[in-house]
């Protein structure tokens, strides 16, 4: 184990370098005397006390130092030999220990909590000038010579309490001397005052190491007047504030074993940051700071106020850093060099700002996310992002800019030369009021003094936006458009002075002077840019306009805080040169100014030109209620109410194809209705799926008090601000609280309907996808496409899925290209993009689809049709899979004839039967049935047929197949006394095909008439568990249920029982009467008859009789609570 390399120092009011004879064993041999470097003094600055330390044995090595004076073997204490001390010389090239080494805090310290600006003593020091909290009073050039004397009065007097003020009064002199030379030259003088050999750094410093002890606050607060002045001129660099990033830095220290240890606790929490009490020295030398103490520490700086003041001090080659009161570090490692007998401590360093500085970023992020969870755009610079990217990403796009003032604001570089662009370029400005007792001056003070102020609750924000008159519905996000920073297009010109492609000059008084750009672009006729001159740091901001590489330009060059300079010329453009020439005024005062701009690349009119608008993607206007079926009322009385306040609303009925397409198409924001029954909900599940998968904000209502959304509602609407609206008597009260939030989405919107530019609006939409090698059935029950926007839903063996996406025109050919997700709901998500091209009024979407590391091609047609009055209205296709080819032949030439119609593509049900009977079935104005003697023996098959005769729908059947070879079969019988239509010959094919094209027209014409004429039912129950019981001679037997619903006055369901397998279908009406008939497959029918009863959460009962000829009996069928345990039963 290596011996701990400690030692210590001695007079700390002395800098000397001691030299002792440093062989292995200088009293054995009269060899040469070896010299060697050795600390000579006191701890570094943190440590310092005025007081003298008392003789002491220092262990080197195998020799003892005693008292600084002799040298002596440990073996034998007898012998001892005078060292001496040479007083250290700058030529020396040696660091100053007093200054460049010690612990980063002191070991008096608790090694907690920071200050930073807010420091107590800071705090005082401004007090006593007099000064608000945020201002440094040296901005303000007529300030300067005031506050210059009050820091030398401070400096006298310090020097009369220590008994230097012959040495104080030189010192207050060299600062006089500079008070009318600009604040530069004050704060350089003030460097070399503190880099020199006097009592100011170290009465400075221990004066702050003082700082936050109750023991020592009368010390530390009776040096406010003397030293204070000098501390906060230290502090405020008149030029480069900015943080110092990603830079190392050394210091080097005597550590004993116990501190060592305090650091390996320290390393351990890596989340632990200790700060900076006092101004600490550290240096850019390596080699230099290794030569001191037996540790160094290596401090790695990713951010943070360190002052690089080496040009400045009075010992340049110390190459001095340094770190400001309130930088904050956090030990990453402590390791010991066993080669070099020493321990290397490293440290990352950044600005942690205090509670104070940290409220504007606090106050930044909570609205923040609020912006994110409405889906509003905006633009939040990232950490360390440069300001050039800040202009052209943030302000040159902004609609207005959020300000949150504060101390740090006040002094940030980077913030006063983006809000000076901000208020050159007229960007409208909201001030977010964040420190009661902050008050902006100067630059910023007269930048925000005209603007409007709110608090930062996100509602009053928004509400102030609108009274600015600025259109917040502009700021909802594009479908599938995300908060991040657009990619920044080409421009005519970007660069800065140091790159070398830019020279800038402008002429005064028969002089030149050059223009610094810090960054200039010139992108489709805007000018923006940034930098400084001998004025000072500037903005620039203007207009030009070109032809042919010929122009004029006008820009107007902001300096912050001060006056504007307005620049007019003229521009031209040849290859890769571009020059600016000109005239500037300011006042009664002009000269010429000139700009030399070296392109990218050689100009070419095409470099301005602006790109073509791409496929118009009008986001809807109307507010949409998404409701489930107990909670119709409700949902209309809503929506009754915002358009009576003006707000533009839809009540959809409860279908999921229509639900989906009016959020595709017309809705601006998705209000759902959260309660127990609606997170039971299949449609509201899929439909709210659809509208966050499709990126539409969403401002929940909760509809049921106690309820809390969990599951699959729980985490689309996780931390979104709800309403609640469950007390009648409140409800005008809830519904203004709703429309508060609802205003940023619509306040600029009427209630009138946007033109929607239908691409195409299908039921059914089929292809085929690769997987493995095997082509494999890709089917959409509903496929939109309109305004640049793709929707739909379906269901395959995965489970129920919704579609997003876009699509877009590909430049200089008629091509599309498109990308959607099709979202499995509750699982995964597989993406689509390909290209479109149209032949024939068909659409093929050809192109890749991915999950995860695996893709493959896919192939989908998609018929090109305009929407009509039966675009409800589909023909059903119903077959078995052996007549497929047949089937798709049809279904491919009524495609054509822009028949809409509904196929499972699988082919005798292999699809899902529950899919069939509800989408396929219920909705069609006819059923085709391809008959053959497979058809008649496939039980799915026999359902569905079942199902449409018990619906009365219009059956068309079309044999394939001798009609003998199934005449003695359900199917047989179902269809003796039909009209058929015959397709056993394939070359009659065409003439048959029309016969049956033409019945369809006539039934669609039909249904449409039956359809108008229709009032509307309500929807009561949209599918889910149900069980029922029938009575019989004292006996009950259960009804089994594998789908039941009640939908716009339909009864749809089917099951078994101890009879047979049996389907249902009846009617219903909004006063609870209902009436279906149970039809056993192949069997008889049961009428049944009774009352419906809904309940608040989405549940039913319906009791009543059954009767069959002169048997009769009662019944009854409900829906279950899933929610509650699997076992109950019902016994009634």
């Amino acid at each position: 184990m290596a011996t701990f390399p400690y030692s210590t120092s001695n007079d700390s009011s002395k800098n000397g370098v001691w030299f002792w004879n440093s062989n292995l064993n200088p009293w054995l041999t009269p060899v040469p005397v070896e010299q060697r470097y050795s600390s000579g003094t006191g701890n570094f600055v943190v440590e310092e006390t005025y007081k003298r330390y008392k003789p002491q044995a220092v262990a080197v090595n195998d020799n003892i130092i005693v008292d600084s004076k002799y040298q002596m073997p440990n073996s034998d204490h007898h012998k001892k030999r005078a060292i001496k001390e040479i007083e250290h010389k700058s030529k020396d090239k040696h660091l100053r220990e007093e200054r460049f080494m010690g612990l980063p805090i002191s070991s008096e310290s608790s090694f907690g909590g920071h200050f930073g600006s807010a420091s107590p003593f800071f705090i005082e020091i401004k007090k006593y000038l007099n000064l608000e909290q945020n201002d440094l009073s040296s901005e303000t050039s007529e300030m300067i010579p005031m506050f210059v004397e009050k820091v030398a009065q401070g400096i006298i007097e310090e020097g009369k309490q220590i008994g230097k003020e012959r040495k104080a009064e030189k010192m207050a002199t060299m600062l006089r001397e500079k008070k009318h030379e600009g604040m530069e030259e004050v704060w350089e003088e003030c460097v070399y005052l503190y880099t020199s050999k006097n009592f100011l750094y170290k009465a400075l410093n221990a004066t702050m190491k003082l700082v936050g002890g109750k023991d020592q606050e009368n010390i530390w607060r009776s040096k406010v007047p003397t030293l204070g002045p000098f501390c906060l001129l230290l502090l405020n660099k008149p030029f480069n504030k900015e943080l110092t990033k990603n830079k190392t830095i050394y210091r080097s220290a005597n550590v004993t074993p116990e501190q060592i240890v305090q650091y390996e606790e320290m390393a351990k929490n890596k989340s632990s940051y200790q700060s900076f009490k006092v101004y600490t020295s550290c240096t850019r030398n390596l080699k230099k700071a290794k030569a001191l103490g037996n540790t160094l520490f290596i401090m790695a700086v990713l951010d943070g106020f360190i002052m690089d003041i080496s040009p400045y001090s009075k010992y340049p080659e110390e190459e001095e850093e340094l770190i400001t009161p309130g930088v904050c570090f956090r030990v990453q490692s402590v390791t010991f060099n066993q080669k070099k007998n020493r321990y290397l401590i490293n440290l990352e360093l950044r600005q942690k700002l205090t509670e104070e500085d940290k409220s504007d970023a606090s106050a930044a992020e909570k609205l923040k996310k609020y912006f994110i969870q409405r889906r509003l755009r905006f633009y939040h610079p990232r950490q360390n992002e440069d300001i050039n990217t800040i202009i052209a990403n943030g302000i040159e796009n902004a609609a207005v800019v959020l300000v949150f003032p504060s101390p740090s604001l006040q002094v940030s570089n980077v913030g006063s030369k983006l809000l000076n662009y901000a208020d050159q370029t007229k960007t409208p400005i909201l001030t977010i009021k964040i420190c009661e007792d902050f008050q902006p001056v100067n630059w910023l003070g007269a930048i925000l003094a005209p603007t409007k102020s709110c608090s930062t609750d996100f509602d009053e924000v928004m509400q102030t936006l609108i009274s600015m008159g600025i259109k917040t519905s502009d700021f909802v996000l594009e479908r599938g458009e995300k908060n991040e920073p657009q990619p920044i297009e080409e421009y005519l010109f970007k660069g800065e002075t140091k790159s070398g492609n830019l020279k800038a000059k402008y002429q005064q008084s028969g002089k030149e002077y050059p223009i610094e750009f810090r960054f200039l672009g010139l992108k489709h006729g805007k000018v923006f840019g940034q930098g400084d001159d001998k004025d000072g740091a500037f903005t620039l901001a203007g207009e030009y306009k070109l032809e042919d590489g010929f122009g004029v330009i006008k820009m107007q060059k902001q300096y912050v805080g001060k006056d504007s300079v307005k620049y007019r010329g003229k521009i031209s453009v040849e290859a890769l040169n571009c020059v600016i020439e000109g005239q500037w005024k300011i006042g009664k005062m002009h000269d010429k100014f000139s700009m030399h701009l070296i392109l990218s690349r050689p100009y070419t009119t095409d470099i301005e030109k602006v790109p073509p608008p791409q496929i118009s993607r009008k986001q809807g206007s109307k507010v949409m209620i998404s409701y489930c079926p107990c909670q119709y009322d409700l949902a209309q009385k809503i929506t009754k109410g915002l358009i009576a306040k003006g707000i533009p609303a839809v009540c959809p009925p409860i279908r999921l194809h229509d639900m989906i397409k009016i959020a595709a198409h017309k809705a601006r924001v998705v209000v759902p209705l959260m309660s127990k029954a609606y997170e039971a909900s299949n449609t509201a599940k899929y439909v709210l799926s659809y509208a966050d998968e499709a990126d539409i904000p969403i401002v929940p209502v909760k509809a049921q008090d106690p309820y809390s959304q969990s599951g699959w509602l729980g985490v689309i609407c996780a931390g979104a601000l709800w309403v609640q609206m469950t007390n009648a008597n409140e409800f005008e009260k809830k519904l203004d609280e709703l429309i508060t939030h609802l205003q940023p989405y619509v306040n600029d919107f009427g209630d009138e309907e946007q033109e929607m530019d239908f691409l195409v609006d299908e039921t059914l939409v089929e292809g085929y996808y690769m997987q493995s090698g095997e082509q494999l059935p890709l089917q959409f029950d509903m496929f939109t496409m309109v305004n640049g926007y793709i929707a739909g839903e379906g269901e395959d063996e995965v489970g129920i899925f919704v579609i997003n996406g876009s699509y877009n025109c590909l430049p200089d050919t008629e091509e599309l290209e498109f990308e959607f997700e099709k979202h499995y709901v509750e699982k995964y998500d597989v993406q689509y993009s390909g290209t479109i091209t149209e032949e024939e009024s068909i659409l093929f979407f050809d192109g890749k689809w991915f999950l995860d590391n695996i893709s493959d091609s896919f192939h989908l047609e998609v018929p090109l049709n305009e929407p009509s009055e039966s675009e409800s209205l589909h023909i059903m296709l119903s077959y078995q899979w052996n007549s497929q080819e047949l089937v798709k032949k049809v279904a491919n030439k009524l495609k054509e004839n822009d028949i809409p119609i509904w196929f499972d593509i699988a082919g005798d049900m292999k699809g899902n039967i529950n899919s069939a009977m509800a989408n396929g079935v219920e909705g069609s104005a006819m059923i085709i049935s391809f008959n053959t003697l497979a058809y008649s023996k496939s039980v799915n098959c026999q359902k569905e047929f079942t199902y449409a005769m018990q619906l009365e729908k219009n059956i068309v059947p079309v044999l394939l197949e001798n009609e003998k070879n199934f005449q003695d079969t359900w199917l047989g019988n179902a269809i003796a006394s039909v009209d058929k239509v015959n397709m056993e010959n394939e070359s009659l094919f065409d003439s048959s095909f029309d016969v049956l094209l033409q019945r369809i027209k006539k039934a669609l014409e039909e249904k449409v008439d039956e359809d108008s004429n229709q009032s509307e039912v309500i929807t009561r129950f949209e599918g889910g568990a149900v069980h029922g019981k029938y009575y019989r001679f004292d006996q009950s037997f259960d009804m089994v249920f594998d789908f039941f619903s009640l939908i716009e006055g339909r009864v749809s369901g089917q099951g078994i029982d101890n009879v047979a397998a049996f389907t249902m279908a009846g009617d219903y009406d909004n006063e609870g009467n209902i009436s279906f008939k149970k039809q056993y497959v192949g069997k008889n029918a049961i009428e049944h008859k009774g009352t419906l009863d809904c309940d608040e959460l989405g549940g039913f009962k319906i009791n009543g009789t059954w009767s069959a000829g002169s048997s009769t009996g009662d019944f009854y069928v409900e829906s279950i609570d899933d929610s509650e345990d699997d076992t109950m039963t019902h016994d009634s």
